[in-house]
């Protein structure tokens, strides 16, 4: 049973003005308690409780990200101590990820509260650089870890690669 949800966007106020509003009406009006992000909260005034993602995995049974996959894979890593489902809802032009429009969130969110759905379990990795044998570098992530030399990664359509271990 879900008695308290989170939201969590990718903070583009435009986007959070015209979702987030309603959303959190439709959630009061099943009796569910919201609680937002601190980047949710500083994109509109909203009048529910704001907490950091880090710390919402202790008082939520839902969390509803609203975003695209960098998004999600985002507050995935800040709830990786708590055993929370999440519904990804995609706002964006590409979602590997987070394959829910938003045309869906709401249907799929009576699912959910009926009990009607499905999901899907997804380990968290976790990802070290060694350097002469000490970690010089460790992430959590989900789905994939990325090693890259510069600041800009970039999705590839196809890739060769050579692991060559010494």
């Amino acid at each position: 049973m879900i008695r308290a949800a989170g939201i969590v966007c990718k903070p583009i106020k435009e986007m959070v003005a015209t979702v987030v509003p309603p959303l959190i009406a439709w959630l009061h009006e099943r009796k569910i308690e919201v609680h937002v992000d601190v980047e949710t909260q500083g994109c509109v005034e909203l009048n529910v409780p704001c907490i950091a993602r880090e710390a919402m995995g202790d008082k939520i049974d839902l969390l509803i990200v609203l975003g695209g996959d960098g998004t999600l894979l985002a507050a995935a890593r800040a709830l990786k101590a708590h055993n929370v489902p999440i519904l990804a809802v995609n706002l964006g032009s590409l979602g590997f990820l987070t394959t829910i429009t938003l045309d869906q969130l709401y249907p799929m969110l009576e699912q959910v509260l009926a009990g009607n759905h499905r999901t899907s379990e997804r380990m968290m990795l976790e990802a070290q650089i060694l350097r002469r044998g000490k970690v010089a570098e460790q992430q959590t992530a989900l789905n994939d870890a990325v090693v890259n030399k510069g600041a800009l990664s970039r999705m590839l359509d196809s890739i060769c690669m050579s692991i060559t271990t010494t």
